[in-house]
């Protein structure tokens, strides 16, 4: 039974288009089936795993919590590198998902285009993706969503400097995010189309050499002791507090339906 599905694999694989160098597969991709260490992913009700390539970059949600790393697609090869993620927990079922999902993205050795579908895989994998359609408000839950600005007062700066500071939303009520020298999470509610933020708890860590201190100190600043925050297209608006607030953006300019 094994070997007989193992065969089906490689011939389905065998039917679809490699993907040539440089194809155009950037964008965000929303996983509707996959298979890891030969075994199908169950992906519980309420759960999104996303995939936004953007470039050489990626990032996404794992079913817990936010992902990025690196990619490389060639006419014959395919490789996820330098996978890493933020530290939530969630229930059991998830984390099961999200483990075996980056196990298997991090396997990944080929991809192929069948129609619309992105298949990614490997021996004992397939993670089917179907595009993520745009038009509308990105969705809060699913997006991994990148500091773009930082507004003191009037003034709105760029945080292009500020590495992989990232904040992610869970449909459990729950969120984590990341700066470059630190961690938080919390819960999340929506009241009246406000995100309303509570008990957020921080995490300060060692700053690796060179790391921008200011960035962690701004938004760790912002998000401590709670934060309100609106989704408008593709940004997502955290309320000024104190006089300084924060801008995050959905990569990719992905969006919802």
């Amino acid at each position: 039974m094994h070997r007989a599905g193992a065969l089906s694999v490689l011939i389905f694989i065998g039917a679809c288009s490699l993907l040539p160098s440089g194809a155009p597969i950037d964008g965000t991709w929303r996983l509707v089936e996959g298979t890891a260490r030969g075994e199908p992913l169950t992906i519980p009700d309420g759960s999104a795993v996303t995939l936004t390539i953007d470039g050489a970059d990626v990032t996404g949600n794992a079913g817990c919590n936010g992902y990025f790393g690196s990619v490389e697609i060639g006419a014959d090869h395919a490789a996820f590198t330098g996978l890493g993620s933020t530290e939530m927990a969630c229930e059991r079922a998830r984390m099961t998902l999200e483990t075996d999902y980056l196990t298997a993205l991090g396997a990944v050795t080929r991809a192929v285009r069948d129609g619309a579908r992105l298949i990614l895989a490997a021996d004992g994998v397939r993670l089917a993706f179907e595009p993520q359609p745009p038009g509308g408000d990105a969705p809060l839950v699913g997006t991994v969503w990148q500091l773009s600005t930082v507004i003191r007062g009037d003034t709105a700066m760029s945080a292009n400097d500020f590495d992989r500071a990232t904040l992610s939303f869970s449909d459990d009520g729950s969120f984590g995010g990341a700066a470059p020298c630190a961690s938080f999470s919390g819960s999340w509610s929506l009241q009246d189309g406000v995100v309303v933020a509570t008990g957020v708890t921080v995490i300060l860590a060692p700053c690796p050499s060179g790391a921008p201190m200011s960035a962690e100190g701004t938004v760790t600043d912002v998000v401590d002791g709670g934060f309100s925050a609106r989704v408008e297209g593709s940004t997502l608006r955290l309320d000024p507090e104190q006089g300084t607030g924060l801008e995050y953006i959905a990569p990719a300019e992905s969006s919802g339906g």
